[in-house]
């Protein structure tokens, strides 16, 4: 997700969504505070949120980047 500057929160996902997702990458998203619980990522990469907080459970970590 690029560039969504009035996104605040990710809401009403249910970790069975996006059964193939497996990379998710953030930029520019200045209000976004966190990721909803979704099945665990292999790679999650995180530029210019400055909001953002954590990655909910069920996310791994080590395969964060900020």
């Amino acid at each position: 997700m690029w560039h969504m500057n009035d996104l605040e929160t990710w809401a009403r996902c249910k970790s069975s969504d996006f059964p193939v997702l497996k990379e998710i990458y953030l930029s520019g998203c200045k209000k976004l505070k966190n990721l909803p619980k979704m099945r665990p990522l292999v790679k999650i990469k995180i530029f210019d949120c400055p909001k953002f907080s954590h990655v909910r459970e069920g996310q791994r970590e080590q395969n964060l980047e900020l």
